[in-house]
């Protein structure tokens, strides 16, 4: 997708012009500058981008689409044509990004939008995901009240692409647990879904799309052992257990459990005293973290490298 965002303001344009006169060496780069420069200036202010940032070369056969963008990103953030707002805090991708603090975007213009990340269900109109079907990924700041959850599950029948879903809700302590049985069952072709909230209770088995590969979970504040249920999920490859998600003493893998587990993570699980594997269980892992687990007792055998 190619996203161009109009605005008029000369301070705007000097910053990026500034960043890309510094980076052109050969005469063909400075031809696509001049052409753009002209383009520009004759539309008031409306470029259609080329010239702007040179093609980013790649060789790897592994290289995917999302690697391709990210590396464009990155220059654009060195030319200062684009902000950086959030950064994963493990790949150092960006994560979320404004152009200007007076720049708007019309929904209108999203309709082949991929990610969306920190949508505010309760300040903005959830309806205007309605028009982005092409979503693939999307993150969702929701308040602990139950319309915002039916509306939003009302969606999964138009974003049916949807592969990777963040549900966020404020961790405050007079705020009640919350049920996301309805909203997680809603999304039936899921592969990856992350959980920032306090639940009531984790959904049971059957409420995960069967394609679900990784899942995250922080704050959630569960009480039952959740390798109960996840452990059945049949294609879950990766699980990532942060702080807060799980307050109880102990966790047990049974056997056959986490058929097609290869990554696990434990990371402050402040109340983590035992935790057992059956013979049978996490066959296929190899690779496994286990952080800030202070008042676990012995690692289980199976899982020593």
């Amino acid at each position: 997708m190619c996203l161009i965002v109009r605005c008029g303001g000369l301070p705007l344009a000097i910053t990026v012009l500034g960043g890309l006169l510094a980076t052109k060496s050969t005469w063909n780069e400075w031809q696509r500058v001049y052409e753009n420069i002209k383009s520009y200036v004759s539309n008031g202010g409306s470029s259609n981008g080329k010239g702007m940032v040179m093609p980013v070369k790649h060789t790897e056969a592994s290289t995917t689409v999302e690697d391709v963008g990210q590396d464009y990103l990155e220059e654009l953030v060195k030319r200062s044509m684009v902000m950086v707002g959030r950064r994963d805090i493990v790949t150092s991708e960006v994560m979320t990004c404004h152009l200007d603090p007076k720049t708007k975007l019309d929904l209108s213009t999203l309709r082949n939008l991929e990610h969306l990340w920190d949508f505010p269900v309760g300040k903005c109109n959830p309806r205007d995901l309605l028009a982005m079907t092409s979503l693939r990924r999307l993150s969702i700041n929701l308040s602990s009240q139950n319309t915002d959850f039916e509306v939003v599950s009302s969606l999964s029948k138009v974003l049916k692409r949807l592969r990777g879903l963040t549900i966020n809700v404020p961790c405050e302590p007079m705020l009640p647990p919350v049920d996301v049985t309805q909203l997680v069952s809603a999304f039936t072709n899921l592969c990856e879904l992350e959980l920032f909230l306090k639940l009531e209770k984790l959904p049971g088995e059957q409420s995960f799309s069967s394609d679900l590969g990784a899942l995250r979970l922080w704050q959630c504040g569960l009480v039952d052992d959740p390798f109960m249920v996840l452990e059945k999920l049949p294609n879950l490859k990766i699980l990532q257990l942060f702080e807060g998600s799980f307050v109880g003493r102990k966790l047990c893998c049974s056997k056959n459990g986490f058929p097609q587990l290869h990554s696990l993570t434990l990371s402050q699980l402040e109340n983590l005293e035992e935790w057992t594997v059956e013979d049978g269980a996490m066959m296929r892992l190899v690779s496994m973290e286990l952080k800030c687990c202070n008042k676990l007792k012995s690692v289980p055998e199976g899982t020593r490298f």
